[in-house]
């Protein structure tokens, strides 16, 4: 059973070995798609560029069973801070156990705003380190990207580009393709908002994903995503009050069933600037 799981997790890792992010929190529910009108902390470390509010600090930590398999669970956590016009974000994740397989990924970014227009440089770092104490195997890599994002009005779009320098976990293996991530969020004239969500890289079929995100009284919410390559959906709940934020999130895939995340974040003002 231990050789199963272990082969089944290193399928999953080949199959995401390009994510160099924090894989985890409210967009799994909207496809993969994020709030870039009003982030969380882990929406945050995924498009740097979402829209922040000065002097607000965001804290996020969660909670993540992928496919239902306890052996598969995640923990997470993410922060980020906007002074005047400068911000920088900080995300880590741990994925695995200790007698089969850990992947840990730690991401920083900072950004720029300049008028309507944001700026971010990142820097990404994975460590996997598979088997046990008596056969033990340590890969680590390190990925640059940055990006450019878009707040006009009610429309916002963010363009993550990542894994600029290709990396590679191992000598004898091929570097990293280049991603193109590309975020949108356009807010309706009632209480709701509309997202998108495009992924695109060599070699590899483009993932399109939309959804939808309803306010519901005093910013709790509901919502909903759909993404492509594989047909999978997603949903989830936003309970709110004060600063504090309890999301729930979920996604079905076809073949491998359901994966569910739940995150507290916390917002609040540090000073005034």
């Amino acid at each position: 059973m231990k050789l199963e799981m272990l082969v089944a997790i290193l399928c999953i890792a080949a199959v995401n070995s390009h994510a160099f992010d924090i894989d985890a929190g409210r967009s799994f529910g909207l496809g993969g798609a994020v709030l870039l009108s009003r982030p969380s902390a882990t929406d945050i470390s995924l498009c740097p560029v979402a829209d922040m509010q000065k002097g607000i600090y965001y804290v996020e930590a969660g909670y993540q069973r992928k496919f239902e398999l306890s052996d598969l669970d995640r923990g997470f956590f993410a922060a980020a801070y906007r002074f005047r016009k400068a911000s920088i974000s900080l995300g880590f994740s741990h994925f695995g156990r200790s007698d089969y397989y850990i992947e840990q990924v730690v991401k920083f970014a900072a950004a720029y705003k300049l008028r309507m227009v944001r700026f971010f440089v990142s820097t990404s770092g994975k460590n996997i380190e598979i088997g046990d104490n008596e056969r033990h195997l340590t890969l680590r890599s390190l990925s640059f990207g940055l990006g450019t994002g878009l707040h006009y009005e009610r429309y916002h779009a963010g363009l993550v580009i990542g894994n600029l320098n290709q990396p590679k976990l191992a000598e004898n293996m091929d570097g990293e393709n280049i991603i193109y991530k590309l975020y949108a969020e356009i807010e309706g004239l009632s209480r709701f908002s509309m997202t998108g969500h495009v992924v695109l890289e060599r070699y590899e079929k483009p993932i399109i994903s939309v959804g939808q995100y309803f306010y519901l009284l005093n910013y709790n919410a509901v919502y909903w995503g759909i993404s492509s390559n594989p047909l999978s959906y997603g949903g989830g709940l936003e309970v709110a009050y004060s600063g504090i934020r309890l999301i729930y999130a979920v996604s079905y895939h076809p073949v491998l069933g359901f994966t569910h995340n739940v995150t507290l974040g916390y917002a609040r003002e540090l000073f005034h600037d």
